[in-house]
């Protein structure tokens, strides 16, 4: 005993020996009991992960077929045409509306980059067809639609089957998603044609993204394996028959463990399987009995150190960075450096106190830069709204005069679409001079002549004087656009639209005006900006507003005026700039 000084010494060190075999017994008897506990939990997070990847694939899957039965349900397809034979315009145009509501309702729907094809067909040779790889795409034979099952089931059972795996129409050895509902006439319970939707494979794949450690397999009820990650069947031991079996739990491959748990997509005939790879229990008993010896001895070790320091003085520093943050609440950011000095580890606390003050004043300049910025960025947003908006219109026009007037005037149409497509390449906050938005202009309402059959004529009288003062670009444009499409176009009249600017007091006037059918009162609220619109449309008034005020200020942007069977008038207000 000459090594201890004295007998408080001695005891410490043998309970201290004893703490230490005691929690090393202990150890080795947890960690067998945590092997268990890791299979348990692994499962757990197993049968989690595949009930979330279900969840999330049912959104988009719900999402598809709400496409489908929004076209089957849209008014206009129960107005399609009983007969290829002898069709009026009307029906024409009833086919021709059809066609434009799948487009309108895909280029909306969160499936849409899964679509194939959505198609309206009848049993007596009538078929609309939308593709989204190509507006002229070639028609496959109506006998392909009669022939598919999902046709075949519904005209056997009566009855609508769950969104299924079937062979793609006009294609050999691919397949596809289908889904596909009856369409009733608008005034009888007569079906009236039938809505088909098919969708690409990864409606399903791309929402089960795979990792490291976790990959997901897509089975039906019928036990067929549609998507499985690459390679897991071709590796050694059980696991790929146990996926074909359909069983959930352990199953082997190589020198690893995988678990295997199943979720239904909720509402439909697919299952999601989760497929976690773990480690072994034996290894995990080893890492567990490793980690909690190292804690164990950490701890033990850290205690003696304890006890042996005696830590006096602890309140000073302690003071001093409790007074040094209240000076930072009161937005005193200057530096202490004193704080950095202080005993033991208070001084790191204190230049955690510093940086910390470095990165809030760091962090107010960047948010006043920051506020800069997203000005710019928001007028881009809001630039960029328009832009689909009217290439969409555009494209409908020329694919509308490509059928009903077999090709005449399409060269017309493309030399101006190509000018205008030139434009919106430039920066969105540009300004650019009257007379280039004019010319702009000018191209847009050829486009629309010609698509409307000359029925309106456009006057642009803005003096020459005015025309080199410079503007945002596509101002002007989607007041152009509502006044043909509110204004000209219900009318049955002969209408016409012109286009003025007048200068006072270092403001330009930039006035749209209509003779067209006007608007009431809550239209023109909308326009306005003094109401929110119920639907998501209309955005070309709200939209040159909006970035009128951010470019501009509050004291300028759009205003209309409008008297029902009278016309409308639309005043843009901004201030003159060379």
């Amino acid at each position: 005993m000459k090594r201890f000084r004295n007998i408080s010494t001695a005891l410490t060190l043998v309970l201290a020996i004893s703490f230490l075999i005691i929690c090393l017994l202990f150890s080795f008897s947890l960690s067998h009991l945590y092997g268990e506990l890791s299979r348990q939990r692994q499962h757990e997070l197993s049968q989690a992960a595949a009930q979330a990847a279900a969840n999330h694939t049912s959104t988009l899957y719900r999402q598809a077929k709400a496409l489908v039965s929004s076209c089957a349900n849209a008014p206009i397809a129960g107005k399609q045409p009983a007969s290829v034979q002898n069709r009026t315009p009307k029906e024409k145009r009833a086919m021709l509306d059809l066609l434009e509501t799948m487009t309108e309702y895909c280029s909306t729907s969160a499936a849409k980059q899964y679509v194939l094809r959505l198609a309206f067909f009848h049993e007596n040779g009538i078929l609309v067809q939308y593709n989204p790889t190509s507006i002229r795409s070639a028609s496959p034979e109506i006998e392909l639609f009669l022939q598919s099952r999902p046709y075949l089931t519904l005209k056997e059972t009566g009855t609508v089957a769950n969104m299924g795996l079937y062979p793609r129409l006009n294609q050999e050895n691919e397949w596809s998603f289908q889904y596909m509902l009856p369409v009733y006439g608008q005034t009888s319970s007569r079906v009236a044609g039938y809505l088909l939707g098919e969708f690409r494979l990864e409606l399903f794949a791309d929402q089960m993204p795979a990792t490291g450690s976790v990959s997901y397999a897509l089975s039906d009820d019928k036990g067929n394996l549609l998507t499985l990650p690459a390679g897991l069947l071709e590796t050694e031991g059980e696991l790929g028959s146990f996926l074909l079996s359909g069983q959930s739990g352990f199953a082997r491959s190589g020198s690893w463990l995988y678990t295997v748990d199943r979720a239904r997509i909720p509402d439909s005939d697919f299952t999601v399987s989760c497929i976690m790879k773990v480690t072994s229990p034996r290894q995990e008993k080893m890492q567990f009995a490793a980690m909690l010896c190292l804690i164990l001895l950490g701890t033990l070790l850290l205690g003696l150190i304890c006890i042996g320091i005696c830590t006096r003085n602890l309140s000073i520093p302690a003071d001093r960075l409790r007074n040094r943050l209240a000076r930072v609440a009161e937005n005193d950011l200057s530096p202490a450096p004193e704080l950095e000095h202080l005993p033991g580890g208070f001084a790191q606390m204190g230049a955690a106190v510093n940086q910390m003050t470095v990165s809030i004043q760091g962090l107010m300049e960047r948010a006043v830069a920051e506020a800069n910025a997203k000005k710019d960025s928001e007028i881009a947003a809001l630039q960029s709204q328009i832009y689909p908006h009217f290439i969409y219109n555009t494209l409908d026009s020329i694919h509308w005069m490509a059928k009903l007037q077999k090709n005449i005037g399409i060269c017309t149409l493309t030399e101006s679409l190509t000018a205008l497509l030139r434009n919106l390449v430039r920066s969105p906050g540009e300004r650019i001079p009257l007379r280039e938005e004019l010319d702009l202009l000018r191209h847009y309402i050829t486009i629309q002549s010609v698509r409307y059959m000359d029925s309106f004529d456009c006057d642009i009288l803005i003096p020459e004087e005015l025309q080199d003062y410079r503007i945002i670009k596509f101002v002007l444009q989607p007041l152009v656009e509502n006044a043909i499409f509110h204004g000209v176009e219900p009318a049955d009249h002969f209408c016409k639209i012109v286009i003025s600017a007048t200068a006072e007091d270092g403001v330009l006037h930039l006035v749209v005006e209509d003779n067209g059918v006007g608007m009431d009162e809550q239209r023109l609220a909308v326009l306005n900006g003094q109401v929110e619109a119920a639907d998501k449309g209309g955005i070309g008034a709200a939209n040159v507003r909006s970035r009128i005020k951010l470019v501009y200020g509050e004291n300028y942007g759009l205003f209309y005026e409008s008297k029902t069977g009278r016309g409308t008038r639309a005043v843009i207000r901004i201030p003159l700039e060379k």
